[in-house]
């Protein structure tokens, strides 16, 4: 392995067995980002069982693609992209899978609009603090809560920029890169992302 900006990358021998259809090497890739993968999956979807499932798909997807990746950015950058536009397209299924639920329900019932809105599942507890009061815990859950419901109220392109640079770390350049933007659009698109989390979040943190 060799680390690039931060970010552990595998090196062109593994790269190049995976290529060769070397099952061992693609398990080996698979281990060495399967956390990552994930990570940025339950971030956009705010649910575990999703996550799984676009976890799975992407490699299914690199699995199939890795013979095409001809370096002309990054491994990681690749993997980050195919991840984030399934989140999209899952995101938008999911959005025409309720919205059709909507309007199921107000034939059924003939009266006013119904909304179906998904609840995301809450993020997995984190290690008891034993020294911590139950006061301080609730409120730091509750903030927790409340900021993974403003992060999942963004539009699908403010909330790639917040879980990439805010959770996961990455530099603008790293992003833009992902996204196939400017970095000037990535810097924009975060600026309104955390004007809108901080308007979310009034009442819940200290401006």
């Amino acid at each position: 392995m060799r680390r690039v900006a931060g970010v552990v990358t595998p090196d062109d021998a593994l790269i190049e067995r995976c290529r060769a259809g070397e099952q061992a090497a693609f398990e080996e890739m698979v281990a060495i980002y399967h956390r990552r993968v994930w990570s940025i999956a339950y971030q956009m979807s705010g649910d575990p069982d999703d996550a799984d499932d676009i976890t799975q798909e992407t490699f299914v997807r690199v699995y199939r693609a890795i013979g095409k990746f001809r370096e002309r950015s990054s491994f990681t950058t690749w993997l980050h992209r195919i991840t984030l536009n399934l989140c999209t397209d899952f995101l938008r299924r999911r959005r025409r899978h309720y919205d059709t639920i909507s309007l199921d329900l107000v034939d059924a019932e003939g009266c006013g609009e119904v909304r179906q809105t998904p609840v995301a599942a809450g993020s997995p507890a984190g290690t008891h603090n034993p020294s911590a009061s139950p006061l301080r815990e609730a409120e730091t859950a509750e903030l927790r809560a409340k900021l993974r419901e403003a992060i999942l109220s963004l539009p699908e392109h403010y909330r790639a920029v917040i879980v990439l640079r805010d959770i996961e770390g990455m530099s603008y350049r790293e992003i833009a890169s992902v996204l196939a933007c400017p970095e000037g659009t990535v810097m924009s698109r975060l600026f309104y992302a955390k004007r809108a989390l901080r308007e979310k979040l009034r009442g819940y943190v200290e401006e």
